[in-house]
C-alpha cells in the first residue's frame, strides 16, 4: 500500500469501535511545568515585529524549553518611497510598518524644499523596532540602517 489514506481509513474505524463506549474527554494537562506562549509556526521561535498574523500560534512546552530567541525568517520589510512625502505622511507609513520609536535630529539645510523628506532610503534595527529619520530643520532625511 502506498500512502496513508488506506491505513488510516482501517486504523479510524477500529478506533470508533474500540471506543464507543468511551465518553469524549480532553486529555488531562498537568498542573506545573508547562508554559503557552505565542510562536512563529514557520521557525518555531518567538515572533518578531514583522512576522504575518497567520504564522503566529499559541504553542505548549516544558518550562525552560520554550524557545528565548526571535523569528530570523521573517526579519525584513521593504520600504517604500518616500520623496517627496511630509515628515508626518513620511512619520505614519514607517510606523505602519511596525517602525516605530522614530528619532528625529535636527540640522540646518536649504538645499531641499521645506519639510519634505529628499531621501527615501531608511534602516531599522529589528528587534528594537525602530526607524531613524533624520530631521533637518523642517527637512528631514531618513538615515540608512541595518536589519
Amino acid at each position: 500500500v502506498v500512502g496513508g489514506t488506506f491505513p488510516a481509513d482501517i486504523w479510524r474505524i477500529f478506533m470508533i469501535e474500540a471506543l464507543k463506549d468511551v465518553p469524549v474527554s480532553d486529555f488531562p494537562k498537568p498542573d506545573k511545568g508547562l508554559v503557552e506562549i505565542e510562536v512563529c509556526s514557520s521557525s518555531g521561535l518567538l515572533p518578531g515585529p514583522f512576522c504575518p498574523e497567520i504564522e503566529r500560534q499559541l504553542s505548549m512546552f516544558v518550562e525552560g524549553s520554550e524557545p528565548k530567541t526571535y523569528c530570523n525568517e521573517h526579519n525584513k520589510v521593504s520600504i517604500p518611497n518616500l520623496i517627496g512625502l511630509s515628515k508626518d505622511e513620511a512619520i505614519k507609513i514607517l510606523e505602519s510598518l511596525k517602525l516605530l520609536n522614530i528619532e528625529i535630529i535636527e540640522e540646518f539645510n536649504t538645499d531641499y524644499p521645506k519639510g519634505k523628506v529628499f531621501l527615501s532610503t531608511c534602516g531599522h534595527k529589528l528587534q528594537d523596532k525602530e526607524s531613524h529619520l533624520k530631521f533637518l530643520e523642517g527637512h528631514f532625511k531618513p538615515i540608512p540602517g541595518y536589519i
